[in-house]
């Protein structure tokens, strides 16, 4: 009889420890669910100090959460003094681009000898690259910085190549460049946000049609692959 109760007894103990063992696992449990969703939304703050695992963790947490605001902070301040210097060099250069431009289309026009128009029409073609080159740089940082927000969707490449190639058609016909779009076996569609891809692809056929002396041609080609695709711009300049 002694032996039934002292075994019921231990039983009963192990029952208990075994409840007591599981409660405390499900508090640590819904302690460290609380301590990730107050990370998540920025209200963490360390509650214990003292020698247990939780605190060991509540404190580890909040070392990395403090290091990662400080990460981020000074990338923000990096960003935006890349950005500021950035807007600087494009404000700067602005008038003295459109000077360079407006006096070498001068020497282009009015100038009677033929080697200095030709001089004329090198320094705004250069002139033209670099403010080019100045726009794409402030776009790329506004995209970087996400002053610039992009919209990806699904499209369709060539129709958008022959929608650059219309637009472009009248600048090209002026130097009687001619613009093609080649011919694919299937449609090859894609996820791009269409309004910068499109100023993208304009800028680079525009690019190409300043720069092919007159009768020359611009080729754009849409080019698939397994993982992506691409439009290629080819020109005879």
């Amino acid at each position: 009889m002694e032996m039934i109760v002292f075994g019921t007894g231990m039983l009963v103990l192990a029952a208990g420890i075994w409840v007591y063992g599981r409660q405390k696992e499900r508090r640590l449990l819904e302690r460290l669910e609380s301590m990730l969703e107050k990370a998540r939304s920025g209200s963490f703050r360390q509650e214990e100090i003292d020698e247990t695992m939780v605190s060991s963790v509540e404190n580890s947490m909040a070392r990395f959460l403090e290091d990662s605001r400080l990460a981020e902070k000074n990338l923000n301040q990096r960003k935006e003094k890349i950005q500021t210097m950035i807007s600087d060099i494009s404000h700067q250069t602005a008038i003295p681009i459109s000077n360079i431009l407006v006096y070498s289309q001068l020497l282009e026009e009015d100038c009677t000898d033929p080697q200095m128009r030709e001089y004329g029409t090198v320094i705004r073609q250069q002139g033209e690259k670099l403010q080019f080159l100045l726009d794409s740089l402030v776009k790329i940082s506004r995209l970087e910085n996400g002053i610039i927000q992009t919209v990806p969707q699904k499209g369709e490449l060539r129709e958008l190549a022959c929608l650059v190639k219309g637009l472009m058609e009248q600048k090209a016909g002026e130097k009687q460049i001619s613009l093609e779009v080649k011919p694919g076996k299937e449609k090859t569609y894609a996820w791009f946000d269409w309004k910068w891809t499109r100023e993208a692809l304009m800028n680079l056929v525009d690019n190409a049609v300043k720069y092919t002396p007159a009768g020359g041609k611009v080729t754009l080609e849409v080019v698939s692959y397994s993982l992506f695709s691409r439009i290629d711009v080819r020109d005879t300049g």
